[in-house]
């Protein structure tokens, strides 16, 4: 029902009432001038001025108690929200970071997977930890193996572009399906409708055991009661929202009383006898074999009902009016078409909104000033038609000084509607270079197109940024004398009346950028110094408002540097990181894509003319900062986070690594002795952002491992596998023997295998001369192990090497100064302090120039070789892998710890 249109007599607020406003003033009137004046009625000129300047207070009290929606919408009526806001579906959401993030995450991605179950392969050994195999479960069950794979293979690339740090997924597979027919009577009460009833209850078993995941729109789940704060904890799901509870549990165990009670929750199911469960098997008999009461099922494998097939074949159907049992074929219930089955893209979710819709505002031009000269009585002189043509010079004198009296009245309220209507700029994480945007408007307005794209706005009005913003007050009648030098352009030949003269003069003036009236009004407003300090103060607000501390942010930026002035680069920067936090907000834990991301080049690159012009000329410091062009540089792609680690991204933007290398870079420019260092530095913001990030996982990842186990370290037995295992296959070992650790090493000696999943390992017992030199690690008083890693046949290293101590390790070259200095080294440490996830444990190394020159093929080599392109001249046989070069390498180098 729409609301009822009245007229709400409450109270104004203070300043929207002229009364109260004028009350307020003669107050203060009385108070502090009541010596001076004594008349305050309404013939006093005072009391007049008074009352104009009350009423264009309330007129500035309305517009600033607009809504902000209003504030903030345009000419168009589209809402000003770009670079001032974050949407929520950008700003409260984050890539996935629990499990059922990442059932969500996949669900969404992929419309053939119905759900998906991660299960988390755990060991008692560091290395062999935090990775995961993944169960797909299709929305169809009659895919092809090659759709299957496909689907399978595309899940893994999707699932490892939000990885997290230290965090591997292992290829994902499909469930393997364990079919039941299902056994005993069912009494139904019609036949009439049992197709239909069929579908129903097989949909309901298979929601049972494991369900088929639907997905929401964001109004329904509002309507339901369900918070924004919970709707949006998780990731970005773009075809509909995901309830925690809608992802189920996937059924270990299955038994016929559960099953019952499904068929009876149908009112057209009289009565279910006798079910049990029979195998799928094509030459079954049902009187030959025995139904059981309940089936199980392993990791990776799914309980499947088929009632389809049962009804005719195991299950009787009999109809309740006439108790007539049925014999209907398993033809009764159509079956899916190969075309159908073969559809990948396949969702039975509509279109849905994702977000609440922005909020509608009205244009209100609130910049649009009228002078308080027009609203006074035309007695004053002051208004349009103030002065007549026959006035003498003294009443034009009079007129022009109460004018100027005025004016200054004037320009302090338009300057107070240009600030509120330009909230928007204000608040923005972009910084303004322009603090009259009026001016800049009708300046581009009586250029043409080639004139608009050849024309910079002139740069006196360009500084580094704006917080106070003004307007010019041509538009005030008669104003053209009150201002400085206003008749500079009154000139002509002898054809042109007066008249024509002062019009043109009057319109040379306000299109000249460069009169005298609008440069120092520019430089009344606001020096630079504060202009720096009160945006600093703005941009830490948005900092805390988008929970980043501003504190810890400051300390990160001391000494990050952009023009060389430490407030100014702190400004910079901040509003650089802000216009990026959506992306690295949303990204905070992600590692990089090592499967998609770009290949690197391991040549140094030449520096162009062009280039180091470019680098030679950020080394001047007194030019109007280009913002456009630094936001331009530095904005974030999502493709950003496919190359490389959040955390890699955002060190490098608080850290200033880009700035600092092109500074080194552009003060050896002129000495061609160090062409070396410069390409070395060139090389590393071009390919790397400024700096290796490695996680040791995926070194591991390209490893085989030897096992040998015991009951007694110093005395045996010794059991050796007989098999270098991958590292997925190593990680099942480990979990199975710590689980198994009490009782392992008495069935090797019954056994002498070890059975994991479907693949049997042989176990030989050898003797303690015959073990590779590599330290037992301990479980229990009956159970130890130790592990041989290998990276070909010629790199090899135990696991409980202190290689394996940290998570990350981050290189920087230590030429480049002031990289290696203790300043850099403590924000460095404060950086991981507060960005690394608390599991995530970080090592740094400073490199020689020698030691560089060395790591960039390896690293090169390696990283590529994750994408499996090998380098020219190896193979997966090679005494030495990619992964056991750098691993050499990286031995050699001494690191430094950040906790």
């Amino acid at each position: 029902m729409e609301p009822l249109k009245h007229i709400d007599d409450s109270p104004l607020l203070i300043d929207e009432s002229f009364n109260s406003l004028k009350k307020e003033a003669l107050n203060y009137i009385q108070i502090n001038g009541s010596t001076q004046w004594t008349n305050f009625n309404a013939s006093d000129p005072g009391i007049t001025i008074l009352d104009q300047l009350c009423y264009a207070l309330t007129e500035l009290g309305y517009v600033t108690n607009f809504p902000m929606a209003d504030i903030l919408t345009n000419s168009d009526g589209s809402l000003i929200e770009n670079q001032q806001f974050y949407e929520p579906d950008i700003a409260l959401t984050t890539a996935p970071a629990t499990i059922l993030d990442y059932r969500k995450y996949i669900i969404n991605l992929m419309p053939a997977i119905a759900n998906v179950i991660f299960v988390a392969v755990t060991s008692s050994t560091r290395i062999f930890g935090n990775h995961y195999e993944v169960y797909l479960k299709l929305r169809s069950r009659r895919v092809s193996e090659t759709i299957s794979s496909l689907i399978c293979k595309t899940a893994f690339i999707e699932l490892n572009k939000s990885r997290n740090l230290g965090q591997l997924f292992l290829i994902p597979k499909v469930f393997k399906e364990n079919t039941y027919l299902l056994s005993g009577t069912i009494t139904v009460s019609s036949f009439s409708n049992l197709r239909e009833l069929c579908e129903k209850v097989q949909t309901q078993i298979d929601q049972f055991i494991f369900p088929t995941v639907q997905q929401t729109g964001y109004e329904q789940l509002t309507q339901e009661g369900v918070s924004a704060h919970t709707i949006f904890n998780g990731p970005l799901l773009n075809n509909g929202w995901i309830k925690d509870q809608a992802l189920g549990n996937i059924k270990k165990s299955l038994t016929a009383l559960e099953v019952q009670q499904l068929f009876t929750s149908f009112l057209e199911i009289a009565r279910v006898s006798d079910l049990g469960f029979l195998p799928d098997s094509s030459d079954i008999n049902e009187n030959d074999a025995k139904p059981a009461v309940s089936v199980t099922a392993q990791i990776g494998e799914l309980i499947c009902v088929d009632l389809v097939k049962s009804i005719g074949t195991t299950l009787k159907v009999i109809n309740l009016a006439e108790e007539v049992a049925t014999n209907l074929m398993p033809e009764f219930i159509p079956r899916t078409t190969e075309e159908e089955t073969n559809k990948i893209n396949v969702r039975s979710v509509n279109s849905v909104s994702i977000k609440p819709k922005l909020p509608q505002g009205n244009y209100r031009d609130i910049e649009s000033y009228y002078s308080i000269q027009n609203t006074f009585p035309e007695i004053f002189g002051v208004g349009e038609h103030g002065i007549s043509t026959n006035a003498t010079d003294f009443q034009i004198s009079q007129s022009r000084q109460l004018k100027g009296y005025l004016t200054l009245f004037d320009q302090l309220l338009a300057n107070q509607f240009s600030q509120v209507a330009h909230l928007g700029t204000l608040f923005s994480f972009q910084n303004s270079t322009s603090n009259d945007p009026l001016d800049r408007k009708a300046f581009y307005s009586s250029k043409n197109q080639f004139q608009k794209k050849h024309g910079e706005y002139p740069v006196p009005f360009e500084r580094f940024l704006t917080t106070y913003f003004y307007q010019s007050l041509y538009h005030i009648p008669h104003i053209s004398p009150l201002l400085i030098n206003g008749s500079i352009f009154r000139y002509g030949n002898n054809l042109e009346t007066p008249a024509q003269l002062d019009a043109k003069s009057w319109e040379a003036y306000k299109e000249y950028a460069y009169n005298t009236y609008n440069h120092r009004l520019r430089f009344i407003m606001e020096d630079d110094t504060s202009a720096i300090e009160r945006r600093n103060a703005i941009l830490d607000h948005l900092l805390a408002r988008h929970g980043e501390s501003p504190i810890v942010v400051n300390a990160i930026l001391d000494g990050t540097e952009f023009t060389g002035e430490p407030l100014k680069d702190r400004v910079i920067v901040k509003s650089l990181f802000l216009q990026n936090l959506g992306l690295l907000s949303y990204h905070r834990q992600c590692a990089y894509n090592y499967v998609g991301g770009a290949l690197l080049s391991a040549d140094l690159p030449e520096i162009t003319s062009e280039e180091k012009e470019m680098l030679l000329a950020s080394k001047a410091t007194d030019f109007i900062f280009n913002s456009d062009e630094i936001n331009l540089k530095y904005k974030l792609s999502k493709n950003d986070f496919n190359n490389y680690a959040a955390s890699e991204l955002k060190l490098s933007l608080l850290l200033g690594l880009q700035v600092v290398y092109e500074n080194y870079i552009a003060s050896l420019i002129e000495n061609e002795e160090h062409s070396d260092l410069q390409k070395l530095a060139y090389w590393m913001i071009k390919q790397r952002k400024g700096l290796f990030f490695i996680e040791i996982n995926l070194l591991l990842k390209e490893a085989t491992s030897e096992f040998t186990f015991t009951s007694n370290v110093n005395h045996g037995p010794y059991w050796q596998l007989n098999a270098k295992v991958s590292y997925a296959v190593a990680s099942k070992i480990m979990a199975w023997f710590d689980e198994n650790k009490d009782t392992a090493i008495n069935k090797f000696q019954h056994t002498e295998k070890l059975t994991i999943e479907d693949t049997t390992y042989k176990l030989t017992q050898v003797s303690k001369v015959a073990l590779p030199k590599s330290d037992f690690i301990v479980l229990s008083s009956k159970a130890a192990y130790a592990c041989q890693l290998a990276w070909g046949s010629d790199v090899t290293m135990a696991s409980n090497d202190v290689f394996f101590d940290g998570d990350i390790l981050s290189l920087f070259p230590e030429f480049v100064m002031p990289l290696k200095s203790k300043k850099f080294e403590h924000r460095l440490g404060l950086f991981f302090d507060e960005t690394l996830p608390l599991a995530i444990q970080n090592r740094t190394c400073f490199l020689t120039k020698v030691q560089l020159q060395k790591l960039i093929p390896l690293f090169v080599n390696w990283s590529n070789f994750l994408r499996r392109i090998p380098p020219a001249g190896t193979s997966l046989n090679s005494a030495k892998t990619p992964a056991g070069q750098l691993i050499q390498f990286l031995r050699t180098l001494k690191s430094k710890s950040y906790d």
